[in-house]
């Protein structure tokens, strides 16, 4: 495992043996404490680890599963996509074969256009599956490949990497320190700046929001274009 992302584990090991009982993820409906949160994440890198090679594509509501499924994807250190669910189906489609994608997780309504993609869902996983995309290769060290809106064309697809997605949420965090407010139920607005905000700090005990997206321009300046022309 890359240093950055062993330190990043290590706090939220530590964070979990100083407070076991305090709540990290908020959902609509479920709460998680920071002593089952990394049990949440280890379970489905195991699940991971048994695919084949390949990108995994979220295409989750936005909650904690989804949550765990990015983190668990950051640590098995698997290239990860996550696709917004206002994409219509060409951008989709145009987001998966790009993205060399190979397994899916995604909400029901996805599947007859998974089908048609000839992605065949695993019964004893509920992933959707295909072969890889013959000519598809992501820069290494990819981590996440997050895409643009598409409001102008096809959507531009970004390679972040690991360790600069954890450098620049570690800023925000940094930055936005001063506003942290002193109650436990609220938006992490000081926290690592993931797909949703997972909050790092060891002082208190503080909620993982799980209602906010990340912009995928907080990352722009250490990004890659997967398309060309930008």
């Amino acid at each position: 495992m890359l240093h950055e992302l062993s330190d990043f584990h290590g706090t939220l090991r530590q964070q979990a043996q100083a407070n076991p009982e305090a709540v990290a993820v908020q959902g609509a409906t479920q709460r998680y404490t920071y002593g089952q949160l990394l049990g949440e994440v280890q379970a489905r890198i195991d699940r991971l680890q048994r695919l084949g090679p390949g990108t995994l594509a979220l295409v989750l509501d936005n909650g904690p599963d989804a949550l765990f499924w990015d983190l668990a994807a950051l640590f098995a250190e698997r290239p990860c996509v996550v696709i917004p669910p206002f994409f219509s189906a060409a951008q989709f489609q145009h987001c998966l074969k790009q993205s060399g994608t190979t397994a899916v997780l995604a909400e029901a309504q996805w599947a007859g256009q998974l089908s048609e993609l000839g992605f065949a869902q695993s019964a004893a996983d509920g992933f959707w599956l295909c072969d890889a995309v013959a000519g598809v290769a992501l820069p290494s060290g990819t981590a996440k490949v997050t895409y643009t809106s598409g409001s102008t064309g096809a959507p531009k697809g970004v390679c972040l990497s690991a360790g600069a997605l954890l450098r620049v949420a570690q800023a925000l965090e940094a930055a936005s320190r001063p506003a942290a407010p002193s109650v436990t139920w609220r938006c992490c607005r000081w926290a690592c700046c993931w797909r949703t905000s997972v909050c790092t700090r060891r002082s208190w005990p503080a909620a993982v929001c799980s209602c906010t997206r990340s912009s995928s321009w907080a990352w722009a300046a250490r990004a890659r274009w997967i398309s060309s022309g930008y």
